[in-house]
């Protein structure tokens, strides 16, 4: 114990050191590019006046007394006469703002060139709750990725898994693991060593690019630490303690320090509020929750109607390796996000949406089929990839759960809500933090809902015969230990021992154990099990905010149960349609996905709206009721059908004109009161902080 309490605090330490030694190292690359910038301002910088009014500082403007501001002049002004210089007045009116990133000034402006991002690593700082916790989840998952990568690439062509397999009994097992190791592996060629020494290659430079992103990602942490404490006046021990609020000390703070002038952001006349600043943040979120309520998303296969929506890998991880796709594929457009359905419609759809200055481009929703060749060459892609990225992924899998698993004996883990149903629930300009609060709740309801229906009645039987041939076989193997323990590690049942077999008996008790139900979940007479089915189902939806009216007085129905089932999944039932996913995403992407161009182009058309000073957001998320409202909810449109008005093409083609077709052409509205929904939400949220 006293070893193992060593090692513990060395590995403690040594993770403590690396962290501080990354900080350093972006603190140091945070400085020299901001010198880098100075010095660069200085060479560059002809007409100091223009620069400053282009950025709407008035060249009268009074200049605050500090010394941070640096006021310079050329040289050769300074050594000749005021009237050579052209200024009859003999006065110096240069002033050096050295550039829109943020900096320790205490001159008010903190102008920054790219307001979503600024937004973004702000929010991100407040998510995870300060740098330091930044950090920490950064190095978590690149300690994870390379010893992932190092034990499966040790398991797969180190072991000699032949002599390994050959150990049945003492006699003929080698005495030490050293022994069944293989020294050189690589030194005759073999198809399987091409392959391992390209899985190699190809995560380790994926680990690499996640490692530069992780350096990023702190860069922009440490712009968002300083905006926390020196302009905000939040510490991160306050953070971290969760007594800061994102709407009430955030957002009204630097709505406030905007308006009197303390810290001005945004220039150009750009106007701020809580609304345009999570439109910003979730420019692209608030796509994806449209094209999920809208079914514009084909993500079913033939003689299926279960949607295969799950991400291969974790976020970070997903768009690291992209990267490194695109650098050994060569093609950088089309070849991106391919890791999972999820990404692979990210980025064929949204990430391409948009240019530098936020507008959504012309080319995205005039050319449909470049959309279509995206959606097949990115599952090509995924067809190339799929063996080792199914390999990785079944590695990080069984690693990350297999203890958990074998300690709780909850063989089918948790039950999650699905990715899709996620999307599903989503609300426009919903921050995540707020959405994960809300669906937190969600999950007692769920389950009191599905454990009133108990168990089929087959299901339930079959449950009984493995818990008694278990519990059968258990109390014997049980009685022979306690006999002797020697009996079960060499009387064998074939080739193996009954040591082996207790496992497997172990395993058929408890499977069989989760098929049974609980007394409670039987009917009884004074019970109306249909009303408790249908308030249980309103109680979910309390939480969810997805209510269809399919669904309405009806939670009782097999069709409504085996939806929602559909929703909520054990932790083992998401992970096979993960890998389900891998096999199927070359056809979803290929086929069905292609299919969606021409709807989803039209729709991003019709329901585009340009907010003042920042550029094209998803026309719901503006709440503008004029155009996007919908009358017909809230149990309205049972037994209904949305009107059909055409195609947004043939209204262009009649018209000739792009933009009066969009603007006569009528709105699409999203379904299920979401709109109205997320409106209600939102102003709640604005109310507590006032």
């Amino acid at each position: 114990m006293e070893t193992a309490g060593r090692l513990a605090r060395t590995a403690a330490n040594e993770v403590g050191r690396f962290a501080h030694v990354v900080y350093e190292a972006g603190t140091a690359a945070y400085h020299q590019q901001q010198e880098r910038q100075r010095i660069q301002c200085q060479r560059t910088n002809t007409n100091p006046t223009t620069y400053l009014e282009e950025f709407g500082i008035p060249k009268e403007a009074p200049l605050l007394d500090n010394d941070y501001m640096d006021y310079t002049a050329f040289d050769e002004q300074q050594q000749r006469p005021a009237h050579q210089n052209g200024n009859p007045r003999g006065e110096n009116d240069f002033v050096f703002l050295p550039s829109f990133r943020l900096q320790p000034h205490r001159d008010g402006w903190g102008a920054v060139a790219n307001l979503d991002v600024f937004f973004s690593s702000l929010y991100s700082y407040y998510y995870h709750r300060g740098l330091i916790p930044i950090i920490g989840k950064g190095v978590v998952e690149l300690v994870t990725l390379f010893f992932t990568l190092f034990l499966s690439v040790f398991v797969s062509a180190y072991v000699d898994w032949k002599a390994l397999s050959s150990c049945i009994d003492e006699a003929s097992c080698r005495p030490t693991f050293k022994s069944y190791l293989i020294r050189n592996p690589f030194a005759h060629w073999s198809l399987w060593n091409t392959i391992v020494i390209l899985y190699i290659l190809l995560f380790a430079a994926y680990g690499l690019v996640a490692t530069l992103s992780l350096v990023h990602t702190i860069q922009q942490a440490l712009h968002a630490k300083f905006v926390f404490e020196d302009r905000l006046g939040i510490s991160a021990r306050k953070l971290e303690g969760g007594a800061v609020e994102w709407d009430r000390d955030v957002v009204s703070k630097l709505l406030e320090l905007q308006t009197s002038g303390e810290y001005r952001i945004a220039i150009h006349g750009q106007d701020l509020d809580a609304l345009v600043i999570a439109q910003r943040i979730l420019r692209k979120e608030n796509f994806m929750v449209a094209l999920f309520n809208r079914g514009l998303l084909d993500l079913t296969i033939p003689y299926s109607i279960q949607p295969f929506f799950c991400p291969s890998l974790e976020v970070r991880h997903i768009v690291c390796f992209s990267c490194f796709v695109h650098f050994v594929v060569g093609l950088t457009t089309y070849f991106h996000l391919f890791g999972g359905t999820q990404w692979s419609i990210y980025f064929c759809v949204i990430n391409f949406m948009f240019n530098h200055k936020y507008h959504i481009r012309p080319a995205f929703y005039l050319d449909p089929a470049a959309l279509r060749r995206r959606f097949i060459l990115c599952g090509i892609a995924h067809a190339i990839f799929m063996p080792f990225l199914l390999f990785f992924m079944t590695s990080h899998f069984g690693l990350q759960n297999a203890y958990d698993w074998k300690s709780t004996k909850q063989y089918l883990g948790p039950r999650e809500w699905s990715l899709s149903a996620k999307w599903t629930f989503r609300e426009l300009n919903e921050l995540p933090h707020h959405f994960e609060r809300r669906l937190s709740s969600s999950y007692k309801a769920a389950e009191g809902y599905l454990f009133l229906f108990g168990q089929n009645e087959v299901v339930v039987a079959l449950g009984r015969i493995l818990v008694f041939i278990g519990g059968s076989l258990g109390a014997l193997l049980f009685a022979f230990a306690a006999m002797n323990d020697a009996i079960l590690l060499h009387v064998k049942i074939a080739d193996w021992n009954l040591l082996w077999y207790a496992g497997v008996v172990g395993v058929v008790y408890s499977a069989g154990k989760a098929m049974l139900p609980t007394a409670e979940a039987q009917p009884r007479s004074s019970r109306n099990l249909f009303a408790e089915i249908d308030d249980a189902l309103a109680n979910v939806a309390t939480y969810t905010h997805h209510y269809p009216d399919t669904w309405r007085g009806r939670g009782w129905d097999q069709s409504t149960y085996k939806a929602f089932s559909t929703m909520f999944k054990y932790k083992a039932q998401l992970f096979m349609m993960e890998v389900a996913s891998v096999f199927l995403a070359p056809y979803i992407l290929c086929v069905s996905l292609a299919r969606c161009a021409d709807p989803i182009c039209e729709f991003v058309l019709a329901t585009k709206a340009d907010v003042p000073g920042a550029g094209e957001v998803c026309g719901y998320a503006t709440f503008d009721f004029d155009r996007y409202s919908d009358e017909m909810w809230e149990g309205r449109t049972l037994g209904t059908k949305e009107a059909m008005f055409g195609t947004l093409t043939e209204s262009i083609l009649r018209s000739g004109n792009v933009e009066e077709a969009t603007r006569q052409f009528p709105k699409p509205k999203m379904r299920h009161g979401k709109m109205e929904k997320s409106f209600f939400s939102f102003k709640v949220r604005l109310t507590r902080i006032t």
